[in-house]
């Protein structure tokens, strides 16, 4: 965790905090505190196998916010679906990566499907794909270099893109 306490009690409904959830990794890996002690415990099984996974979060999550700020601003889009497939996906190293696989299932956390870019892309069909297309996240539009920066954004196999409906 990073500065933020997790929640070991859940709100009111019906949360079964004793099977981990990937959305809820996902706030551990982001250093949220929306996650429980099963979570934590997958997200670190998880790490173990593929050490650069808090790297891709934390890439896929400034993706989304680069994204969303261009929309919101450049193409002055007012409304937003969030399909939810900012998910971990493979590019060229899918096999080796399948090996892993991801032995994330066996966390017992809800599995991902993976897919390579040709896959993402073909989402947007009949839409405006913008520039400059399905590409790993973190060069999707990177934000400039600031100070004390060590350079770009660390390359990750996960990809995304933005589209504009015709």
């Amino acid at each position: 965790m990073t500065g933020h306490e997790a929640r070991e009690t859940p709100p009111p409904g019906k949360i079964d905090i004793t099977v981990p959830h990937s959305a809820r990794i996902w706030n551990y890996w982001l250093g949220g505190k929306d996650n429980y002690t099963v979570d934590r415990v997958a997200g670190d099984a998880f790490r173990e196998i593929y050490p650069d996974i808090t790297v891709v979060a934390r890439a896929v999550r400034a993706f989304l916010a680069r994204a969303v700020r261009h929309l919101a601003g450049a193409a002055d889009i007012r409304q937003f679906l969030d399909a939810g497939t900012g998910l971990p996906t493979a590019a060229n190293t899918s096999q080796a990566r399948q090996q892993a696989h991801e032995r994330y299932a066996q966390t017992g956390a809800v599995p991902y499907r993976l897919r390579s870019p040709e896959q993402i892309a073909a989402f947007f069909d009949g839409l405006d794909l913008l520039e400059p297309g399905v590409v790993p996240v973190s060069q999707w539009r990177p934000d400039p270099p600031g100070p004390g920066s060590s350079g770009p954004p660390p390359a990750v196999d996960t990809f995304g893109g933005m589209a504009r409906k015709r």
